[in-house]
């Protein structure tokens, strides 16, 4: 192999790691969160620091954005934490019995919904206008809604229609520039 061939595969080895690299860092949707262990979150969710929270099932991680930083928190308004299987529990315990919990997730399989209910009861609520819809529709929908300033229809999980016929399509955004 004579040089210029070493020089051009050292040249897209250190391109591809480049843009593998750049598309981790950039795809991390949880930077600016500061990881805290789960008993330091549960104990700003207790003393009702929390401005905003956010439960990512599938990754089992709960994000909260605080009212104000602390100590605790290592001066950070932002905190993520893992929470183990079976937290739900403990969770329950912690919000009190007249906090509705509101599942914004699929509710078409009882394989996300059935161990919920049974924790929380006909306190699950789920938007009604969520039957039938897959995750980008979904996710439309928020989003349509939070612009407009519309909250959404609830119903309790247990006792409802859970699947259906898909709705129509959302018509598209408008943008504006």
């Amino acid at each position: 192999m004579n040089r210029k061939n070493v020089i051009r595969t050292l040249t897209v080895v250190a391109v591809v790691l480049l843009l593998g690299w750049s598309f981790y860092y950039f795809s991390d949707d949880t930077r600016g969160f500061k990881p805290v262990d789960t008993s330091v979150a549960m104990s700003q969710i207790s003393s009702d620091n929390v401005k905003s929270a956010q439960i990512d099932d599938r990754e089992q991680q709960l994000r909260l954005e605080l009212k104000k930083s602390n100590s605790d928190t290592q001066d950070s308004d932002k905190i993520i934490t893992k929470y183990p299987t079976g937290y739900a529990v403990t969770l329950f315990d912690e919000i009190g019995a007249d906090t509705d919990v509101v599942l914004l997730g699929s509710v078409a399989s009882p394989k996300y919904t059935q161990i919920l209910v049974d924790i929380f009861g006909s306190r699950l609520l789920f938007p009604i206008d969520f039957v039938g819809r897959g995750d980008m529709s979904r996710g439309g929908l928020l989003l349509r809604m939070a612009a407009a300033g519309t909250e959404l229809e609830y119903a309790a999980v247990s006792g409802s229609v859970l699947r259906g016929r898909r709705p129509p399509k959302l018509p598209p955004l408008r943008r504006t520039r």
